[in-house]
């Protein structure tokens, strides 16, 4: 499934999260984001404990910056300014072990002040960019499915996660579910333009419960 790019952010949540006391933005922001940013950590070579020190990190200093306005959105998107904050501490994890233990990946993504990545092998830095998109993509949709999974009936919900989540083949959804093709395909658009539409509505930073419309 094709989900849209992340359009260019003035994000409800980032403002959100201006405040410390606002528990639920923050509780809301992590449960969005922290497994995309432990998956790259991990994806990179880290240990589980370094990890989880890259997610506790990450977050932190988003807080800081979020709190001190330093996030522009005319400057580009969330996805890659959080994908730039999370790199530059994979790569200070990588830091902290012995030299023969640095991943080339992280030295690739290290940069002084996690937004320039001047100096960098071009092809890793690349690789690891196209790693970020597809980790984000798939954690958004699994939000968004999450988030849509009490408001779409329980079989269509069923059809589409088999054929979008779980890759089943369009005769095995039909055997399973009894349904026709005609009416699987069907199912598979409305769903698809729901769940597009709820991505839209997360990567724009809106994660706040009962503001979903579809």
């Amino acid at each position: 499934m094709n989900t849209c790019k992340s359009p260019a952010t003035d994000n409800n949540l980032l403002v959100r999260l201006k405040d410390w006391e606002d528990h639920a933005s923050w509780q809301n922001f992590f449960d969005t984001y922290s497994k995309l940013i432990h998956g790259q950590s991990i994806s990179a070579g880290l240990m589980e404990f370094e990890a989880q020190e890259v997610v506790q990190d990450t977050l932190i200093e988003i807080g800081h910056q979020v709190r001190n306005s330093r996030f522009d959105a005319q400057r580009g998107s969330f996805r890659k300014w959080l994908f730039r904050m999370t790199h530059w501490r994979i790569a200070n994890q990588f830091k902290k072990r012995t030299p023969g233990m640095v991943s080339m990946d992280s030295i690739a993504a290290d940069t002084s002040d996690g937004s320039d990545e001047t100096g960098t092998d071009p092809s890793l830095v690349a690789e690891a960019d196209q790693s970020w998109d597809r980790d984000w993509h798939e954690a958004m949709l699994k939000v968004a499915m999450k988030n849509l999974r009490n408001k779409i009936g329980h079989k269509d919900f069923q059809v589409f996660a088999s054929l979008v989540q779980h890759n089943w083949p369009v005769a095995q959804v039909v055997r399973i579910f009894g349904m026709n093709r005609a009416h699987v395909y069907v199912v598979k658009l409305r769903v698809a333009a729901l769940v597009k539409k709820e991505i839209a509505r997360l990567e724009n930073g809106n994660n706040t419960p009962g503001r979903t419309r579809i």
